[in-house]
């Protein structure tokens, strides 16, 4: 038995019409595989700015008591895009604290030690 060109024409309908169905899922599922891709980098950049947040408070907390270490965070500045070198070294309160905590060590003398004080 042949088809007639009607039910040939349905038939035709019938598979584009699941394929329009098959196109729409399938974009459907390509938008939530981008907002699952995206959540992931979002929760991923907030912790690396997280860990970076940390280290440097930690860092900054550790020179204030050590003077080499302060002197190695000045020269790791120099890696700083020159925008953001400026904004810390000429805007950063915080940074400003930190420069003058190192002024105020340089204007100190240093302590004369036991043994080099004159014996009798």
């Amino acid at each position: 038995m042949s088809e007639t060109v009607e039910s040939k024409q349905q038939r035709l309908d019938k598979l584009k019409a699941q394929q329009r169905a098959l196109l729409e899922r399938a974009k459907a599922v390509e938008m939530r595989i981008r907002r699952a891709e995206s959540a992931e980098k979002s929760k991923r950049r907030k912790q690396d700015d997280r860990t970076k947040l940390l280290v440097g408070v930690a860092l900054l907390e550790a020179a204030q008591k050590n003077a080499h270490l302060r002197t190695m965070i000045k020269d790791a500045i120099r890696v700083l895009k020159p925008a953001d070198r400026t904004f810390l070294t000429e805007q950063s309160a915080l940074w400003a604290e930190f420069e003058a905590l190192a002024h105020a060590e340089k204007a100190v003398p240093p302590r004369p030690d036991a043994k080099t004080e004159s014996q009798p």
